[in-house]
């Protein structure tokens, strides 16, 4: 199921497996091709767009854009969020700032999703660059800045929580030298990966983080 597919790869580009989750972006597609769910093929395109940033292929990323491009319905609110959040971690890994700020900002729109739509929902309604703005104020030293973006999406009412953004809230509270306030956040990411596989590096960092606070 291609659905399943493009899930399993943002699983993986989350687990740092770059590789295989352009294996499994590239058999959705394999999937998609005898089917008529344009929408998947712009959501693929996003997927394996963020991997091959991630694995520093930012070539690769521009081509898959201008293919993004080439198929979205402009029309289509999702889709045009998803064209801007490939768009922002094109221009972030560019060191376009403000422009990777524009399109992180653009895309945080809502969106009305019409009743029977297939679980891409689960992509439209969490979109993949929640933190988008947060990690442009990062890469421009403004640690300040990047904090209150994190505090912000952790928030009650501000959609789902994202445990990750708390690890990056405890980690930006660190290299401030908030040490009080790192390890609150770091203790509430443990709380919350209390039943994630123990040999995470993200656990032990957290558990380490921790021990040397006390």
């Amino acid at each position: 199921d291609a659905n399943a597919l493009l899930t399993s790869a943002w699983l993986l580009i989350e687990q740092k497996e770059y590789a295989r989750a352009l294996e499994q972006v590239r058999a959705a597609e394999t999937a998609l091709a005898a089917r008529n769910t344009h929408s998947f093929h712009v959501l693929a395109d996003l997927i394996a767009g963020v991997a091959e940033i991630r694995s520093g292929n930012i070539e690769r990323a521009v081509s898959r854009s201008a293919a993004q491009r080439s198929r979205y319905e402009s029309n289509d609110r999702i889709e045009s969020n998803w064209v801007a959040v490939l768009d922002g971690e094109i221009a972030l890994a560019q060191g376009r700032h403000d422009e990777a700020v524009s399109k992180f900002t653009s895309n945080q729109k809502k969106v009305w999703l019409p009743l029977g739509r297939d679980s891409s929902t689960l992509f439209a309604t969490s979109l993949l660059s929640r933190d988008g703005v947060a990690r442009v104020e990062a890469a421009r030293g403004k640690r300040s800045a990047a904090i209150d973006q994190y505090r912000r999406l952790i928030a009650a009412g501000n959609g789902p929580l994202e445990p990750r953004h708390v690890l990056e809230l405890a980690r930006l509270l660190a290299a401030e030298g908030n040490r009080a306030g790192a390890r609150t956040e770091y203790e509430r990411f443990l709380k919350l990966w209390a039943k994630a596989d123990g040999e995470l590096p993200e656990l032990a960092e957290a558990h380490a983080a921790t021990a040397n606070t006390r």
